[in-house]
Parts: C-alpha cells; sequence; structure tokens
C-alpha cells in the first residue's frame, strides 16, 4: 500500500529523494543502488514504469538539460542556496518537489505510447500541485477519479469533479485542475498517449467545456473500470513480449467502456440553428452585435433563439463568445509577439483594463503572466 505524507516525512525519505533529483539535474551519474531506490519511491506513489524505462526517463531528462532552462535555474539555485549541505530540510524538500514538478517537461522523456499511475493528493503534500495545459503538449491524457474532489477551470466554466469522472484531455485542451479546497484529497488514474489512428474516432466525447472530454462512470461499472486500470499498470511493471499489443487492448477496452456510459444527450443530432449562430458569432468575434442581429442571422426569435442556444451549448449566447475570445485571446499569447493590448482591441476588447481583469478572472492569471509561464516553458515550435 502506498505510503501517506506522514510516513515519507518521518522516513527522511521525501528528502533523499529531493536531493536524488537535485542531483539529476546537476549531471550527476546515480548509483544503480541509489538509482533502484529513486525507482522504487516513484512505483509506491503510483507511477507503473519498469526499472529499465525509469533508467530511460533519468538519461532523457540530464540528454534534454540543455534545452529546458528551467532546470538548468532550478539546478542552479538550489546548488547555490545548499551550498556545502548534502541534504534537503523537510522544508526545502516540500519546496523543492513542487518547483520540480511545475518545470519539467514531460514531453521531453516520455517516449512510449502509454504511460500510467495513479495520483494520491492530499492536502499539504508536495504533490499537491496544479495540473495545466503544458506549452507544447503533444500527448493525450485521461484522469480517472477515484475518491476526493477537484475543481477544473477550463474556458470560462468551472466543474466540480468527483468519484467515477473521467477527463478526458487533448493536446489543445486549455485547463486548469486542482484539489478542491473542501477535499482533503483528490486521488485518480492518469494516462497519458498517443491515440492510434484506428481509434482515434473513439475520442469524440460530450465535451462541457472547450476541449474537454467528460463522462462519468455509474456506480455498479466503477470496479470494472479499475481492474481496466490495474491491469494496464501491472503490465507495465512486468514486460512480456505482447506488452505493447497488450497495453494498447487495455487503453481501448477502457475507451470503449467510457464511450458505453455516454448520455443519451451526446447522440443527439446538433441543431443547424445553433451551428450557425456559433459561426456568426466566429465571424464577428471583434465586433460588437445584438442577439437580435444574431437571431435575425439565423431567421429565429430572440427569446427562442437564446433557450435553444444554452440548452445545446450550457451557455449563453455572450457567455459563449466571450470564452471564444478568451480562448483565441490565449492561443495568440501562446503563438505570437504581438503586443498584449493589441490582442484585446482585435479581440473585440476595446479597454485594456477590462481585457486584463475578464482574462485574469477566467484563466487565472493576467495576460502578461500567461504569456511569460507559456514561454519560459516552451522549447522549440509550439503545439497549438
Amino acid at each position: 500500500m502506498t505510503k501517506d505524507f506522514n510516513d515519507i516525512t518521518e522516513t527522511g525519505e521525501l528528502q533523499q529523494t529531493a536531493m536524488t533529483m537535485l542531483r539529476v539535474i546537476q549531471r550527476h551519474n546515480l548509483p544503480e543502488q541509489q538509482l533502484r531506490r529513486f525507482h522504487h519511491y516513484f512505483v509506491n506513489r503510483g507511477v507503473s514504469v519498469t526499472l529499465a524505462v525509469f533508467r530511460d526517463w533519468i538519461t532523457q531528462i540530464q540528454r534534454e538539460l540543455d534545452s529546458q532552462a528551467s532546470l538548468k535555474e532550478l539546478a542552479t539555485h538550489w546548488t547555490k542556496r545548499l551550498g556545502e549541505r548534502d541534504t534537503f530540510t523537510q522544508q526545502e524538500a516540500e519546496e523543492f518537489h513542487h518547483q520540480y514538478a511545475s518545470v519539467l517537461d514531460t514531453n521531453a522523456i516520455i517516449r512510449q505510447p502509454v504511460v500510467i499511475g495513479l495520483a494520491e493528493r492530499e492536502a499539504g503534500s508536495p504533490f499537491d500541485v496544479e495540473l495545466s495545459q503544458p506549452a507544447r503538449n503533444i500527448r493525450w491524457v485521461i484522469l480517472y477519479t477515484v475518491k476526493g474532489q477537484a475543481t477544473l477551470k477550463a474556458g470560462i466554466r468551472d466543474m466540480r469533479i468527483g468519484p467515477g469522472d473521467v477527463l478526458l484531455l487533448p493536446p489543445n485542451a486549455m485547463y486548469h485542475l486542482n484539489r478542491s479546497p473542501d477535499s482533503a484529497r483528490w486521488n485518480h488514474y492518469w494516462l497519458s498517449f498517443h491515440p492510434h489512428t484506428d481509434w482515434r474516432h473513439h475520442l469524440d466525447w460530450p465535451m462541457p467545456a472547450p476541449h474537454v472530454g467528460h463522462v462519468n462512470v455509474p456506480q455498479s461499472e466503477r470496479n470494472r473500470i479499475r481492474t481496466i486500470l490495474n491491469d494496464l499498470m501491472d503490465n507495465s511493471l512486468h514486460p512480456t513480449a505482447v506488452m505493447h499489443d497488450l497495453e494498447a487492448n487495455l487503453l481501448l477496452q477502457f475507451i470503449l467502456r467510457c464511450r458505453s456510459y455516454f448520455p443519451d444527450s451526446h447522440h443527439r443530432v446538433s441543431d443547424e440553428r445553433v451551428e450557425n449562430a456559433k459561426r456568426f458569432v466566429e465571424e464577428h468575434l471583434s465586433e460588437a452585435f445584438t442577439l437580435e442581429q444574431v437571431a435575425e442571422a439565423v431567421y429565429m426569435s430572440p427569446s427562442r433563439l437564446a433557450a435553444l442556444f444554452k440548452s445545446h451549448t450550457g451557455l449563453s449566447v455572450f457567455s459563449w463568445r466571450n470564452e471564444r475570445r478568451l480562448i483565441q485571446a490565449a492561443h495568440r499569447l501562446r503563438s505570437s509577439d504581438e503586443p498584449i493590448s493589441s490582442i484585446g482591441t482585435q479581440l473585440g476588447f476595446s479597454d485594456p483594463t477590462y481585457f486584463s481583469r475578464t482574462f485574469r478572472q477566467h484563466i487565472g492569471c493576467s495576460p502578461k503572466q500567461y504569456r511569460n509561464q507559456q514561454q519560459s516553458d516552451l522549447v522549440g515550435d509550439p503545439i497549438i
């Protein structure tokens, strides 16, 4: 059974692991015994990879250091801060864990088709960190919550995530996920993968927020789902000649099971009038327009359009417009050097202060902070 946070800190394992992580990004070669302890630590925390794969990860991290400025800066900072000491205090180890997790670019080290783990995020632990879209994410991610609660922010929407909820996050999803403040823990399986072209169409899921798929597994089916995920983890830890075939089979089983839990409403044919209204909004995104103008363009009364649009999208026409504006703003902040005020103006925010305030309210930081954060994490061309 996975140790809880108190067990870790009592034995000093957290401090030892932090020091090992630091030695990795200082380009030290780890003795075999130390590497095995390091691997064991992560396996105990739900990262299901063999020692050989883990050793390759370490090698890859060190190979990519020259292109990961944030990791190099982290190594320089802590080397100077520790001075002659060869150990962290408990508080320093927690701080280092948080910083390490926030700057490590997993795309640079994870090469295998599927990686799975079980994350146990307890309040106050080093693993209680925000999950968000990496700057150059190229992999799909699935999160399946088994215990506790989390809060998802995507677009301009907030969503409570609990046991049985499955989230599907494609590379272009813009999201922030945190353990909910009123929940002592958030435990979830996570899968990172590249979809096979033969079954990519099975990733068309109900989307309660932009580019975020979601389904809830019925209580009666949750043991079946956990069995599939546990088999995937076991397969990762005990490789055989057919490891990758089993891996692909189990992943597809999981995805197909999730599709069988889709609500009937997902199979409803989209309304052409709603699609036309969306198209009108997209074509006039930077302009001021009224509900009456949108309704006239789709040959409906304003009241009927308002009700129909919300029933299909979950948002009013103008909330949906603002969400699209913010998604476009985030895209342009990531992928261009345009002045922030110019981006806001071109997307219909005539007042830079209002643009900044609206962006901060829904994305969690100012446009400038968002751009700086994305560009500091970026290596090579952005994946949009």
